[in-house]
């Protein structure tokens, strides 16, 4: 959908949003926008350019770049969250983008980006939204619940991939994990209402943006992924690059880091060079390359010169970012 749009710009607290062309506003969606409160409200200036007011509310990627989750509120969130995006984009275009998907630091609600084109531009998305699930999966933080994170990477290469699919099996998944309550204990949590917010406020994003963390010396617990298997799936860990906060999972046979929006790996840090490093796969090995980036990479304390290869536990820095490579194992 982002094909049809000339211009996403956020500037002074609204965001500016652009159609290539002018013939491609739909009015009938714009009214479909303006009475939904889930999508963020646009402000129509000229047939074609659009205004929105995020009212101090953080973008999707800078929520999950702070906040790491517990086990039941990790799938309070995502479900939370896959339930509202199926709903308003049963009808409307939903742009499928965690940069601008909007929440506020409580994490209690969401808000949409939604664009007024033609449905030509934005019926099938289905790409769309496996980037979207891909991107939770490298990037949702968890201390426990990391069977949340392996069923979403499976869920990503699965042939009959929708969001749908994926709202039902983080469901399943739940009931698989959650321990067995009694018939009143069931009955009590029907009647509540169950809705995610976080136990603290993260920063604004500019706050964020200027908050820089003492990368942690801690190696980071493993992840087990066994029971994710009873889904139909086979238990196989891919090869993955793990901080204390977040895990990347290495998939086909190259990919790039840095700080660009359309690097495999997007790093949030000032020291990080826009194409950092590359990575890339051949027979099943991994290898790494510095891009000449102005900080360097590291790899187990050696300043890397050349291609060298990743092998299990090796420690690697990308400028001020710390990393432990995982191999893959079936």
């Amino acid at each position: 959908m982002l094909q049809g749009l000339e211009e996403i710009r956020e500037q002074d607290g609204f965001l500016h949003v652009r159609l290539r062309r002018e013939e491609d506003f739909d009015p009938y969606i714009y009214e479909q926008i303006r009475m939904d409160e889930e999508c963020l409200q646009p402000l129509q200036q000229q047939k074609h350019t659009f205004r929105y007011e995020l009212g101090g509310l953080l973008s999707l990627s800078c929520f999950l770049g702070q906040y790491r989750f517990e086990r039941a509120e990790g799938y309070c969130f995502l479900i939370q969250l896959l339930e509202h995006i199926v709903r308003v984009n049963r009808n409307k275009p939903v742009v499928m983008d965690v940069r601008y998907i909007y929440l506020p630091p409580q994490g209690n609600f969401f808000r949409f980006l939604c664009v007024p084109l033609n449905v030509e531009h934005w019926y099938l998305q289905k790409e769309e939204c496996r980037e979207f699930a891909q991107y939770l999966a490298g990037h949702f933080q968890t201390q426990e619940a990391y069977e949340i994170i392996g069923f979403l990477v499976r869920s990503v290469h699965g042939p009959e991939f929708s969001l749908t699919a994926l709202l039902q099996g983080v469901l399943i998944l739940r009931e698989l994990y959650t321990p067995k309550q009694s018939f009143w204990q069931r009955l009590r949590t029907k009647s509540q209402k169950q809705t995610f917010a976080a136990r603290i406020e993260v920063l604004s994003r500019t706050d964020a943006l200027a908050h820089v963390e003492e990368p942690s010396q801690t190696k980071p617990p493993a992840i087990n992924l066994e029971k994710t298997s009873v889904l139909g799936m086979p238990v196989q860990k891919k090869a993955c690059l793990q901080s204390d906060t977040q895990t990347f999972w290495l998939q086909g046979t190259s990919m790039e880091i840095g700080r660009e929006q359309d690097c495999e790996i997007c790093l949030d840090s000032a020291q990080v060079s826009k194409r950092h490093l590359r990575l890339r796969c051949e027979q099943g090995r991994w290898y790494a390359r510095d891009l000449r980036s102005r900080n360097g990479s590291t790899l187990n304390g050696k300043r890397m010169q050349r291609e060298m290869r990743l092998r299990e536990g090796m420690v690697l820095m990308i400028a001020d970012r710390r990393f432990v490579f995982h191999e893959a194992s079936g």
